[in-house]
């Protein structure tokens, strides 16, 4: 059996063709050829020849180029035009034709390295293409920072407004309501000056027939701050009413009245209500308005009064209360 490599062509005696140790294939190059540069145009694949004779005769030995001074490129020509390589007995074996029968034996490392220089040599170099420019880093656009909501400030603390009794001077001319079966009217120097001669009239009254104060300033109320309190004389027209006791807050807004009337039990103390024009005198006791008054007795007639009376007033909640009534025998 013949070792692989180049061996005069048995078909075509000016060519060599590659015998692979087990048979002819189709590779073929020209004698003389320079086996130093890669072959081209040899086959892709393995073909094997036909009509040729099985392997070489046994005259012909291996045509093998001779052996190059050192740095030989034999081996580059050899890998290019895909040499076998056969390792026996730990050595390496390569047979080519240059148009010589000698072999050449290399060392397995020798021979790895001269297959690594091959194979470098036998790439194709193409155009060296400059690699592509750094692209410096994208400088991001300076950012505007959102604008900034103002530093939130807290509305100034402001006291509340300082509750006041009020004086005769607001009260003088206060706005109220109905009253004494004449309309809702605004009082001019504490009188209600729209009603005519038979109408009757209203008024406050800051003094008393007795003499005494008819107005009292700080009273006591649960929800309007100090009030002012202070007697009222009024009729519809004809004789005098009884009188009537009206409550006034910070600023002279009315607050409340009380009639001397309701929620009193005047019958169950043996009387039959307060006198006309009856308001002896008023006083503070606590939070409540103490009210001293004439009053008839169940046998008295309205025009004369026998007897007196004392009752409480209290500010609450937008109105006034009334108890506590008792006569008064003077003892």
């Amino acid at each position: 059996m013949s070792e692989p490599g180049w061996y005069p062509d048995p078909v075509d005696p000016a060519s060599l063709r590659w015998f692979d140790g087990a048979a002819w294939s189709n590779f073929q190059c020209p004698v003389g050829a320079d086996l130093s540069a890669p072959l081209t145009n040899l086959p892709t694949e393995f073909v094997p020849a036909v009509n040729i004779p099985p392997q070489p005769e046994s005259w012909q030995s291996a045509f093998v180029a001779p052996a190059q001074a050192a740095g030989s490129k034999l081996w580059i020509a050899v890998v290019a035009a895909a040499v076998t390589v056969v390792v026996a007995g730990g050595v390496v074996l390569v047979s080519a034709a240059l148009g010589g029968s000698d072999s050449i034996e290399a060392s397995p490392a020798s021979a790895k390295r001269n297959i690594e220089d091959s194979s470098a040599a036998s790439k194709t170099v193409g155009p060296t293409i400059a690699p592509p420019a750094a692209v410096p880093d994208t400088v991001p656009p300076p950012t505007t920072p959102p604008p900034t909501a103002p530093p939130q400030t807290a509305p100034p603390q402001t006291e509340p407004p300082q509750l006041v009794a009020p004086g005769w001077d607001e009260l003088k001319n206060a706005s109220i309501p109905a009253q004494c079966r004449h309309p809702a009217t605004k009082l001019f120097d504490g009188k209600d000056q729209s009603l005519g001669p038979n109408d009757g009239y209203f008024e406050l009254m800051p003094s008393l027939y007795s003499g005494e104060t008819g107005i009292l300033q700080g009273v006591a109320s649960s929800d309007a701050g100090p009030l002012t309190a202070v007697v009222v004389s009024c009729n519809g027209g004809g004789v005098s009413w009884p009188n009537m006791v009206m409550f006034f807050s910070s600023g002279g807004q009315y607050y409340g009245v009380g009639d001397l009337y309701e929620g009193l039990a005047w019958e169950a103390e043996g009387m039959s209500g307060p006198g006309r024009e009856g308001i002896i005198s008023i006083s503070l006791s606590g939070d409540q308005v103490l009210v001293y008054t004439s009053a008839t007795t169940l046998q008295d007639a309205e025009c004369c009064p026998s007897t007196s009376a004392v009752l409480s007033l209290r500010a609450s909640g937008g109105r006034i209360i009334q108890s506590d009534l008792f006569e008064d025998l003077g003892d």
